[in-house]
């Protein structure tokens, strides 16, 4: 059985699948996030700086050198937010086609909520719910610089939205400190509610399905994971409740306290506050008491396809 690999470059963290498909599912056989913080002071420059692209750069060298060890059969790169907000984005593009030999496909907003919502539901078809006929499932992928909201039933998307806000760029915008005051808080619900605004529900979800690298966090958080198992994180159910005391808790450390806790992604520390406030102003919005939690995002959808 072949291996497909897709490298999914966002404005926090590269992200590698290698995978083989069986039964219309995709089965990953290394799946592995690291940091770049690509989108580091994008908000200001508008740029994605040399010292920004270096770590992604490296970060590229090593997943090149696990791609080599399995006979792939189909690599896709692509690129999300930062490449859309990024003026040099094709001097970035070129730099990784010289290094690499890899072509660098940007993904407009429309094409990442598609392929979030093929990924996601891909954990439905290897864990079906009991469910109704006409049953929404509403997914969500909080990035670091977007935020793709996308509801409909499994192998159907009924409507999308990609707002332009993720972890990253919430924490340029308000530029806060290690940790987050109720008045800072209530100042980003306020900015986020605005552009959830347009994120209507005909019919509230059966079913909420989270990913991303926030969620991710989220669940090896939960469960004090010394070392990151994504078998152990892909179907992960927690509430808003357990979202609220998770906040609390973290609000109570330092960054670098942050970063000592197991679970707690490298390079994370620092944005897993903005982060949680936009789960929670959106869960609020939509009215959401609980989630699920994958790894499935993109990456499984547009190897899916």
């Amino acid at each position: 059985m072949p291996y497909f690999a897709a490298i999914d470059i966002g404005t926090h963290s590269a992200l590698l699948l290698i995978a083989r498909g069986r039964g219309g599912v995709i089965q990953p056989q290394v799946d592995l996030a690291r940091t770049t913080k690509l989108g580091v002071d994008l908000v200001n420059t508008k740029l994605i700086s040399p010292v920004a692209l270096a770590r992604l750069m490296a970060v590229l060298g090593t997943y090149q050198a696990i791609l080599s060890e399995y006979p792939i059969e189909h690599l896709i790169v692509f690129g999300t937010a930062a490449f859309r907000l990024a003026e040099n984005a094709s001097e970035c593009r070129q730099a990784i086609a010289e290094t690499f030999g890899w072509s660098l496909r940007i993904l407009s907003g429309e094409e990442e909520a598609d392929y979030t919502f093929k990924g996601v539901t891909q954990l439905l078809v290897r864990d079906p719910p009991p469910t109704h006929e006409g049953a929404v499932i509403l997914a969500i992928d909080i990035g670091g610089g977007s935020t793709e909201i996308i509801s409909g039933i499994p192998e159907q998307i009924q409507s999308r939205w990609s707002i332009p806000v993720g972890a990253v760029l919430l924490k340029q915008q308000f530029q806060p400190g290690d940790t987050l005051s109720a008045s800072e808080v209530e100042q980003m619900k306020v900015f986020l509610a605005n552009h959830f605004q347009r994120v209507s529900l005909s019919t509230r979800p059966q079913q909420i399905l989270v990913t991303g690298g926030t969620a991710t966090t989220v669940a090896a958080l939960l469960q004090d994971m010394e070392e990151y198992d994504f078998r152990r994180i892909d179907g992960y159910c927690c509430t808003i409740d357990d979202l609220d005391m998770l906040f609390q808790e973290l609000n109570g450390l330092t960054n670098s306290q942050r970063a000592d806790l197991p679970g707690m992604e490298p390079g994370r520390a620092d944005v897993i506050l903005p982060a949680l406030v936009i789960l929670h102003t959106l869960l609020d919005h939509i009215q959401g008491n609980s989630i699920t939690i994958t790894i499935r995002g993109a990456r499984y959808g547009i190897l899916a396809q």
